[in-house]
């Protein structure tokens, strides 16, 4: 359902309703439709493409990691896979700005050219392998945290009296620093 948000999908068993979505242009509908209202609400969507590859998909804040990573998917090339080549790149790039013991959610599409990786590594087709790893990783890392970076900006408030302290403190510092150089020199030169 997340890779083909355009569809919708029921899933029944012994005809009672387990499962449905609803088709929908937006793959951030189809997210709450599967995770809930609280999920949909704290997700930032990203993208990044050059001429081999696009990846683009939805982050979660720190507000719904969990202990566990059934709360993430990675996709590629439309097709449901297991990487820990890409969770890593997510995780890491995650790793920069929170600082919990915790799996972030995420839902990330990878378009590749099909030669450039091989996805006969599994009998049932879960895994690949790429032709480049450290590009692969290196192109989801970099999307990931720019797009964390640019969520978590403008989240803090700097009013003018945080600004006043902050330029006191530096001016401070600066003036211990001075004098900090200046003691280590006259002690050099008495020696």
């Amino acid at each position: 359902a997340l890779a083909n948000n355009e569809i919708s999908f029921k899933l029944s068993n012994n005809d009672k309703k387990v499962f449905s979505t609803f088709s929908s242009t937006e793959p951030r509908d189809t997210i709450r439709y599967i995770y809930g209202k609280e999920v949909s609400e704290n997700i930032t969507s990203f993208e990044k493409y050059n001429d081999i590859m696009s990846v683009h998909g939805y982050i979660g804040n720190a507000q719904i990691s969990r202990g566990s990573r059934n709360r993430q998917s990675v996709f590629v090339n439309k097709r449901y896979i297991k990487s820990g080549l890409i969770t890593a790149a997510v995780e890491n790039a995650f790793k920069s700005f929170l600082t919990i013991n915790k799996f972030p959610f995420f839902v990330i599409f990878l378009d590749i050219f099909p030669e450039y990786i091989d996805i006969n590594v599994h009998p049932q087709k879960t895994e690949i392998k790429f032709q480049e790893d450290k590009a692969i990783f290196k192109f989801v890392f970099d999307a990931v945290h720019t797009a964390i970076g640019d969520s978590l900006r403008g989240n803090f408030d700097v009013t003018d009296d945080d600004n006043k302290n902050n330029e006191s403190n530096e001016k401070r510092n600066e003036n211990n620093n001075v004098y900090q150089v200046e003691k280590n020199t006259i002690k050099k030169d008495v020696r």
